[in-house]
Parts: C-alpha cells; sequence; structure tokens
C-alpha cells in the first residue's frame, strides 16, 4: 500500500477480499501495526532525504549571502520553508526589498 498499492490490488496480492484489507487497515492488529511501521519508516526516510537537502541549501544559501546575492538566497529559503518556518516559536519574516 505504500507503494502506492489501493485496497483491492492489495487484497488480491494478500488473496483476501477488498473489505479484509480495509478492515486490517482500520481496525488495531498486526497488519495495521506493520503498515503503521513501515509508513513511520518511509515517512522517516523522506524527513533525512529533506534535512540533507535543506542542509545543502542552507550552506549555498550562506555562499550566496556572503557574495550579497541576497534574491538568490532568498529563492533558497523559499524552496525550504519548513527548515525554518515549522518547529519554532514566532515567525520568520524576511525583508525582500
Amino acid at each position: 500500500m505504500l507503494e502506492g498499492y489501493n485496497d483491492a490490488e492489495t487484497a488480491r496480492e494478500c488473496e483476501v477480499t477488498r473489505n479484509t484489507v480495509g478492515r486490517w487497515r482500520k481496525n488495531p492488529g498486526p497488519f495495521r501495526d506493520a503498515y503503521l511501521e513501515a509508513w513511520r519508516d518511509m515517512r522517516q526516510g523522506i524527513l533525512d532525504e529533506y534535512v540533507c537537502a535543506a542542509r545543502d541549501a542552507l550552506r549555498t544559501l550562506r555562499n550566496q549571502a556572503k557574495d550579497g546575492n541576497t534574491q538568490a538566497a532568498i529563492a533558497i529559503l523559499n524552496k525550504f520553508p519548513l527548515a525554518w518556518t515549522h518547529d519554532e516559536p514566532g515567525s520568520v519574516e524576511i525583508e525582500t526589498d
């Protein structure tokens, strides 16, 4: 399912009905536990990749800012809004002029 399969396709793979897969997915049990664990692992992998990309972008941002290229620095920040707008109290405002 995490690879894009819907309930019907998953049911065919597992040789059960679509309703069974829906029940497994919605109700506590081994299928749901495994699904949620796999989903969390996938999400963590995506977040790890995002952090690496954000670090690279911030490194470029520092270099652009040092060189006085504020437009490029702002463009980089706008590509990675989660890196500087979430999980922080208050908000960040950037002057563009």
